[in-house]
């Protein structure tokens, strides 16, 4: 017998492989979409045990607009943000985790999380915080100068913690004559002390609430060159550092900022710089970013022999600052640095323009990278009567910093200063790699 379509069978059949494709194919896309959550949910559980907090909100927090009230995804993601110590993020998704219907044991874990957050938090807003950290560091300086005295310009960021940044000026060595492609290894060792005082009282400062916050940090510094190249002693370099803010924090985050910063500078047993420095400074966050304009006022005094060198600095600047996730912190700004020197021959006007980015891909790695430009014009510029007119100097600072415990950390640096200088003056070039232990206490 014969096989006969009519275009009746054929459209049933077709009616029917439609309706199975309609039910059929959606019901396959919808089990792959829960095995990938599901595989998605997996990985962000095995990040946190591995302590890579940060990777694992990121895949949670995917998640979590697909399944807002999935309560494993929000358990994971509250858990997670205590370790990253964001506890107003932590205390919103413990929020949400109470209007759902949890079984016991569910509950027993919220009321658990809901004391620890409330713990953590009481310790942080704690009247009184002191720390202290130890480091040592071991490096080799590569340079070439032509001038008795040398200063290494570092930008260092304080991370989290924008109530202090530090650019500091470090005098490496005194010399009587020019130095040609030298190389030096140091030791070196310092101690530092932190101490943060956040009375639990707040005051109306333009109709907000702000909270008063005084920090203050003292260390000391010092490192033992390491020659081979003559028979002298080896030169000591010393540097005590006291910084200290007064910081206005509104409940907008309106931050206003009075700093002192004093640095005395040693080389063997005699003091050979002083500097003390005022600053003022206001900032605002928009967005994700925050703007920063500020002011210092620095003095700067050398020993008898050098006094000519003594000088005041005045430096208005401005930055922006930009969080394009937890994990990266891009920073921009300029200053302008008036330098007025005792000696005429050393007054100069100074645009410096940097720009810094940190990632923190682990909870456990922190790496960065910083550029500095300086274009400095020196007032007097008369060929007869000095040997330059502009100085170009360009900084690249790069490093990475480990947590091998919680309280022991280990890093690398790496540093290159080039400066150059007009009417064939020449050049100072100047690098560094730098390793350090430090443990925090």
């Amino acid at each position: 017998m014969g096989l006969t379509l009519t275009t009746s069978s054929v459209n049933k059949a077709l009616i029917n492989y439609s309706l199975l494709l309609l039910f059929f194919v959606p019901a396959c896309l919808l089990a792959a979409e829960k095995s990938n959550d599901a595989q998605q949910l997996k990985s962000a559980i095995s990040l946190r045990q591995a302590n890579n907090h940060q990777q694992a909100v990121e895949l949670l927090e995917d998640l979590l607009k697909d399944h807002s009230d999935h309560k494993r995804i929000n358990i994971e993601l509250a858990i997670n943000y205590i370790k990253l110590a964001d506890f107003n993020r932590s205390q919103e998704i413990l929020d949400h985790l109470k209007t759902l219907d949890l079984t016991d044991n569910e509950n027993k874990k919220l009321a658990n999380l809901i004391k620890l957050v409330a713990s953590k938090q009481h310790k942080q807003a704690s009247t009184h915080k002191f720390s202290t950290d130890v480091s040592v560091f071991y490096g080799v300086d590569r340079y070439t100068s032509k001038f008795p005295i040398y200063e290494y310009y570092e930008f260092f960021d304080q991370g989290d913690d924008y109530l202090l940044e530090d650019y500091s000026e470090e005098l490496v060595e005194v010399r009587s004559e020019e130095v040609q492609h030298n190389k030096e290894h140091y030791l070196a060792q310092q101690i530092k002390g932190f101490y943060r005082y956040r009375p639990s009282n707040t005051l109306t400062l333009f109709g907000q609430q702000t909270q008063i916050i005084f920090t203050g940090v003292t260390s000391w510094y010092q490192r033992q060159l390491q020659r081979s190249n003559n028979g002298d002693d080896d030169p000591k370099y010393k540097q005590a550092k006291f910084d200290a803010a007064l910081s206005f924090l509104t409940e907008k985050k309106w931050l206003f900022n009075i700093k002192y910063r004093g640095r005395s500078h040693f080389q063997n047993s005699a003091r050979i710089l002083t500097d003390h420095g005022f600053a003022l400074s206001g900032s605002f966050p928009l967005k994700d970013g925050r703007i920063t304009l500020g002011f210092e006022h620095k003095r700067k005094n050398y020993n008898k022999d050098y006094r000519h060198n003594n000088a005041t600095i005045n430096s208005p600047s401005i930055e922006y600052s930009y969080l394009f996730k937890p994990a990266i912190k891009f920073k921009v700004g300029t200053r302008y640095r008036i330098y007025q020197a005792s000696d005429e021959f050393n007054r100069y006007r100074n645009t410096n323009l940097y720009a810094s980015l940190h990632f923190t891909p682990t909870d456990s790695l922190t790496a960065f990278l910083s550029y500095n430009h300086s274009d400095l014009a020196y007032t007097i510029d008369d060929p007869e009567l000095v040997h330059w007119g502009s100085e170009m100097k360009s900084s690249w600072l790069s490093g990475l910093k480990y947590q091998l415990t919680d309280r022991l950390y280990w890093g690398v640096n790496l540093h290159h200063i080039d400066n150059a200088f007009d009417r064939d003056a020449g050049n100072n070039k100047w690098q560094r790699i730098e390793a350090t232990v430090n443990y925090q206490f």
